[in-house]
């Protein structure tokens, strides 16, 4: 058991003792609260002259009075302590759940900071691929744009070279057809001079052939004269032998005279084919080249500005979508990171490429290409003399 503790106490002017499992200061406390209650009540006015009992009673009706009260505010102070525990509980359990919220909000606004932040470096990488690109695409027009000046500086000069060479083989046509001119008109002097050698000899056959004929004649008249038999017959064996020699001769002149017009017509002939074979090679090896330069010029340039613009649409287009899906897996969930884009060379740059290269590489030579163009100015010309 608990010791009690014991005290005196005064109360209404005498001492008691009292004792109690409290200290000594509640014990004294509550003496004087008691002693305090009896002095109040003696303040009272007539309360003195009550008896000592009325007294007593009335000091205790006080005392409980002020213990019921006490009682009392004691119960609504537990209760005003219960219900601000039970406030107090909600608003605990209502601050954790905001603090919760708070800190789920402040992580995902953490992490839409880290993807804002990842979608603006991807945005500004793309931005610069963009750049480039497009720096690229200008570059490659400067490029082909050079090369179409070069090309067609190619194309100029071989235009010059090709008109200087069509000229000069006009010059060396005109001297070749002036050299078959003179030798022409060497050959027609030649056959005038021969034709007026043959009258000549013609002539002079004749005069012969007269002189012969009278000394025939002369020689004739003593034997026709002593002959008895055929005289007539003599004669014409004679006569006969002489034309037949004549005409001999002249067939052997003419002969020769159609002989001479042969061969010069033959060789003119044979002049005139050589010179259409060469300018119609000379045309045909012209128009091939020109046609081959336009034609590699055209389609080199028409690739490479559909690369070109190919490229520049493509670069474009992928930037827009990977935007465009970065803006809506940003409104719904977070993005996952960009595929970067990888620049491969399309099948129209291999093929122009490859092209090319063939172009280089299996080119046909002037000579060869000269060669096949005379074979068909050839064919053409036996084609025409077949049918003449």
């Amino acid at each position: 058991m608990d010791s009690k503790n014991y005290t005196q106490v005064l109360i209404d002017g005498k001492i008691y003792t009292l004792g109690g499992s409290e200290d000594e200061a509640y014990l004294q406390k509550a003496a004087s609260y008691v002693n305090d209650k009896s002095a109040q009540m003696r303040k009272l006015p007539g309360f003195t002259k009550q008896s000592a009992d009325y007294q007593t009673v009335m000091t205790e009706l006080n005392i409980a009075d002020d213990y019921f009260k006490a009682l009392e505010w004691a119960e609504g102070m537990e209760r005003q302590k219960n219900d601000m525990e039970k406030e107090t509980y909600s608003l605990k359990h209502e601050l954790v759940s905001t603090q919760m919220k708070l800190e789920a909000v402040l992580k995902d606004l953490e992490e839409r900071q880290r993807e804002l932040d990842r979608l603006t470096k991807v945005t500004a990488q793309m931005e610069e691929e963009l750049k480039e690109a497009r720096e690229a695409a200008v570059a490659r027009e400067s490029e082909i744009a050079r090369e179409a000046e070069a090309a067609k500086a190619v194309e100029t000069a071989r235009e010059a070279e090709a008109a200087k060479a069509a000229e000069t083989a006009r010059e060396a046509e005109a001297a070749k057809a002036a050299e078959t001119a003179r030798e022409a008109e060497a050959a027609r002097a030649a056959e005038t001079a021969r034709e007026a050698e043959t009258a000549q000899t013609v002539e002079t056959a004749m005069e012969a052939q007269a002189v012969r004929e009278a000394r025939i004649a002369q020689a004739a008249e003593p034997v026709r004269e002593g002959l008895s038999v055929h005289p007539e017959g003599t004669a014409r064996e004679l006569n006969i032998q002489v034309s037949e020699t004549i005409q001999a001769r002249e067939n052997i002149q003419v002969s020769e005279t159609i002989q001479d017009r042969g061969t010069i017509q033959a060789t003119e002939t044979i002049q005139a084919t050589e010179s259409i074979q060469s300018t119609e090679a000379i045309q045909a090896r012209e128009s091939i080249q020109s046609t081959e330069a336009i034609q590699a010029r055209e389609s080199i340039q028409s690739t490479e500005a559909i690369q070109a613009r190919e490229a520049i649409q493509a670069t474009e287009t992928t930037t827009t979508v990977s935007l465009s899906e970065g803006n809506t897996a940003t409104g719904s969930q977070p993005l996952q990171a960009a595929t970067p884009v990888t620049q491969t060379a399309s099948p129209a740059e291999t093929a122009r490429k490859e092209a090319a290269v063939t172009l280089h590489t299996t080119g046909i030579s002037d000579e060869e290409l000269a060669k096949k163009a005379l074979q068909a100015a050839k064919k053409a010309n036996s084609h025409r003399g077949g049918r003449r």
